[in-house]
């Protein structure tokens, strides 16, 4: 195809990151490391809990049962855990910088991916234009050469020649028609179509 989504590499970029599952999967490994930061850092604060129990049965002397309630609240707050929870949170921030680079590099090389499939889209639709240019060359030469042996003015070397480079310009718009289809290919893989 010699058509195709837009060339523009901040419009490949976008289109590669909203259908790439790899990206999605980082930016959500980082959603969930930034939690992770968060949570560590509410490892500090104080605990507040609350309970209730409740029994119901038979006292041994009467059988006429008496229930018992407790509730309690309690709040508890670590004053010194070793350095713990400075620790966990230094790991979660070294997870979600991990993440972030994670999703860098991949975008990099994405980016990098996207500009070598767009070039050599460029350059091959330029090696079909080439090489129908001269296909049509070819055929005009044929077409003298024909021409030129109808009228006893060229030998049939001529023609066999002029046939002959015909068929190695017909062969070459073949091959560079298919580097084009095959560069159009890397950037629909790479874009995730």
């Amino acid at each position: 195809p010699t058509q195709g989504p837009s060339l523009e590499l901040p419009a490949l970029v976008a289109a590669a990151r909203a259908r790439r599952p790899e990206l999605a999967q980082l930016d959500r490994q980082i959603a969930a490391s930034d939690a992770s930061v968060a949570a560590a850092q509410a490892g500090k604060r104080p605990v507040l809990s609350a309970f209730a129990n409740s029994q119901w049965g038979p006292d041994s002397s009467d059988w006429t049962p008496q229930p018992s309630w407790t509730a309690g609240v309690s709040l508890s707050w670590t004053a010194w855990d070793g350095g713990r929870a400075q620790a966990e949170v230094r790991i979660a921030r070294a997870n979600l910088r991990a993440a972030v680079a994670q999703r860098d590099a991949l975008l990099v090389s994405l980016t990098a991916a996207l500009e070598v499939a767009r070039a050599r889209i460029v350059a091959n639709l330029a090696s079909v234009q080439a090489s129908t240019e001269a296909v049509s060359a070819a055929q005009s030469s044929l077409h003298l050469a024909e021409a030129r042996y109808g009228q006893g003015l060229g030998g049939q070397i001529e023609v066999a020649d002029a046939q002959a480079a015909l068929t190695a310009a017909q062969g070459s718009l073949v091959l560079a028609e298919w580097q084009l289809a095959d560069a159009w290919a890397e950037l629909r893989r790479a874009t995730g179509q």
